[in-house]
């Protein structure tokens, strides 16, 4: 952290010096204050959680996601609703992958420049997340074959950067359905509403199948259609200032 460049890290980088023979490091990065909804993280106040509880209720990228989006020198508020709204960021981006998921890799891929750029400014990760959403809203919009594949490949490449997009959507959104805190019944209303939707759909009763998508959006629950079937995910909690 910051405050403990004096006298902490000039100490440890003259003993590390002295044992190496040398600089052993071109760039010490000190991160700005974390705090807890609002209050200091400190064992004192018993205001921290260890990663281990939270990967039992949140995917490992969601976590990584969410220190993304702070720049590295600024304070950090560390709150489940940040966890939420990562989480549904994320299910955006892999959305964004839905449609494209048989398609293989390229083997050179493509020139990520502005997450790149991004990521050379000062480690500006919330600018790079912000270039990777505008790669995935300019591939939902896209009609033209060629463009799409290097929309895709940009979005899949500028994400590897940042360690994200890591599995394939499907994967994804099974495991965003286990971590998630919501008890069986509730996940077993969910699943029937999109059941009976799927019926109502496939006997074109589109003023139903509208209801139940406006009733699971009423539950906080998106879906998505797709060849492989319909899928569900948690809309981004509301989060009061």
């Amino acid at each position: 952290g910051q405050d403990l460049i004096f006298p902490h890290h000039e100490n440890e980088i003259a003993q590390g010096e002295g044992a190496y023979g040398g600089e052993y490091c071109r760039y010490w990065v000190h991160n700005g204050y974390v705090t807890v909804d609002g209050e200091k993280m400190s064992k004192s106040l018993g205001n921290f959680r260890t990663v281990r509880d939270l990967l039992q209720h949140y995917p490992g990228e969601v976590i990584r996601y969410a220190l993304l989006a702070g720049h590295y020198r600024k304070p950090l508020d560390f709150s489940l609703g940040a966890l939420d709204q990562a989480r549904a960021a994320l299910d955006r981006l892999y959305g964004s992958l839905l449609p494209y998921d048989d398609r293989p890799r390229r083997p050179h891929g493509a020139d990520a420049q502005d997450i790149e750029a991004a990521l050379a400014d000062d480690l500006n990760t919330p600018l790079a997340l912000a270039r990777l959403h505008e790669t995935a809203a300019a591939l939902r919009k896209c009609t033209d074959l060629a463009e799409q594949e290097q929309l895709l490949e940009t979005l899949r490449d500028g994400a590897d950067l940042l360690g994200l997009l890591q599995q394939s959507p499907g994967q994804w959104r099974q495991r965003s359905v286990e971590t998630d805190d919501a008890p069986s019944v509730e996940r077993e209303r969910i699943e029937a509403l999109i059941a009976t939707r799927s019926e109502a759909r496939a006997a074109r009763d589109f003023t139903r199948a509208d209801a139940l998508r406006h009733e699971l959006i009423a539950l906080g629950v998106g879906i998505e259609d797709g060849a492989a079937g319909t899928t569900w995910h948690r809309l981004p909690v509301q989060v009061s200032e």
